[in-house]
């Protein structure tokens, strides 16, 4: 019976993870997306209802998350029950099993490296324009205006003389969150070899989420890196000469600089200035807690901020999200001082890619949360260990220059 439960986890596990593939929309699916939408969301929600989680908290994570969603969908749109029923898959997908979200974390993984292994080959074919003739083909959604040229598995913008690799998928920056969410996740584990794929996806994507994702990374656990005496010096240095590239500053290190007029940085490109004039206009009123609906929000399309989101639906249902997420990384990340680093990371990162409505964000962010808090558990009892280790030479160094004095004294 173990083993037949035990193969049902690991198809059902598969089964999730590339049901969360294809909601990352690559190319190949972009014009039945409107198809594949309910139908990968309605298998997503079958999958996880019946697998909840039965750890402590699971109720409070579901209360914030369902409460969230209820107020989006019921107080402000005022829409009906087939979108609160759509909804309220987003709020099921964090409850669901660890095990499971687990093995659909491995099968996510596997997929993506695989696709980036090959995207990455034909990439260069395409810088040294080997790739052959590609297919003229229209935007995923009506926010590009723009066509795309479709490779075997690789495609690229027909409006920008822009280098960056988007490997499927319809924008460097889906690479860039992807590749710095599994790579810190990961704790920068540079041992497995697919870690190796991500790091060299997300360095070509030019993406200025990944470029900040990799630096956090390699603060918060130089420690684990076995030659970390090198390996941080060199990526310093590495960084340094980067900022005297021309391409490399211009596509990212330009970004960081400091927009006096808006007092933000140049690289937040996620806030139009039709949407953060209005979003100024009502910081403070009723309308910042309560949103003003989706309807306003289509207004801002150009936009993709968290700032966005605050205009749709409110801070309450920001807060409410939050809340649910809070109270699930803080069970699985028992280190604190790492949970406070990485939640402040993961709110930085819904600032920049607020994935509050889609399968394949909560889908990533709770196998990034789970698949974090594992690690930071091997991590600390690593430390641990090494401390103990340490202990034990210190108390041996003192036990024979205790010796040493015996004997000169005698």
């Amino acid at each position: 019976m173990e083993n037949k439960r035990i193969d049902i986890t690991i198809i059902l596990g598969w089964m999730l993870g590339i049901l969360v593939f294809l909601r990352t929309m690559p190319v190949y699916l972009w014009t039945v997306e409107d198809t594949i939408r309910p139908i990968c969301t309605i298998l997503v929600m079958l999958i996880c209802v019946t697998n909840i989680s039965k750890e402590r908290g699971t109720f409070w994570i579901f209360l914030f998350l369902a409460a969230s969603y209820i107020w989006a969908v019921v107080f402000v749109d005022h829409s009906g029950i087939i979108t609160l029923l759509n909804f309220m898959t987003f709020a099921i997908i964090p409850i669901t099993r660890k095990d499971l979200v687990m093995k659909a974390y491995k099968a996510y993984r596997s997929i993506l490296v695989v696709v980036f292994v090959l995207s990455i080959i034909v990439y260069i074919l395409w810088l040294f324009d080997l790739a052959g003739v590609g297919e003229i083909i229209d935007p995923l959604n009506n926010l590009k205006t723009h066509k795309y040229l479709k490779y075997p598995f690789m495609v690229t913008s027909m409006d920008e003389e822009s280098k960056r690799f988007r490997a499927l998928f319809d924008e460097p920056g889906v690479v860039g969150t992807i590749c710095g969410l599994i790579l810190v996740s990961e704790q920068m584990n540079m041992k497995k070899l697919g870690n190796w794929v991500f790091l060299v996806a997300g360095l070509i994507s030019f993406s200025f989420y990944f470029y900040v994702a990799l630096v956090v990374g390699v603060l918060l656990f130089s420690t684990k890196l076995k030659f970390r005496w090198l390996i941080v010096p060199v990526f310093a240095g590495a960084l340094l000469v980067s900022y005297y590239i021309p391409y490399i500053y211009d596509t990212v290190w330009s970004r960081f600089e400091w927009d006096a007029d808006k007092g933000w940085f140049v690289g937040d490109n996620r806030n139009a200035d039709d949407l953060a004039e209005h979003y100024e206009s009502i910081v403070g009123t009723k309308e910042f807690f309560t949103g003003e609906g989706s309807a306003v929000a289509k207004e801002y399309n150009n936009s993709a901020s968290l700032n966005l989101i605050i205009v749709k639906h409110g801070f309450i249902f920001v807060f409410l999200n939050l809340m649910g997420f809070a109270i699930l990384s803080f069970r699985e990340i028992r280190n604190k001082i790492l949970w406070i680093s990485f939640f402040v990371f993961f709110v930085l990162t819904l600032y920049q890619r607020p994935g509050f409505y889609g399968v394949y964000s909560i889908s990533l962010y709770t196998m990034v949360i789970y698949n974090f808090g594992m690690n930071a558990e091997k991590l600390s009892g690593k430390l641990e260990m090494e401390k103990k280790i340490k202990e034990e030479k210190r108390k041996k160094r003192r036990l024979k220059r205790k010796k040493r004095f015996q004997l000169r004294i005698a």
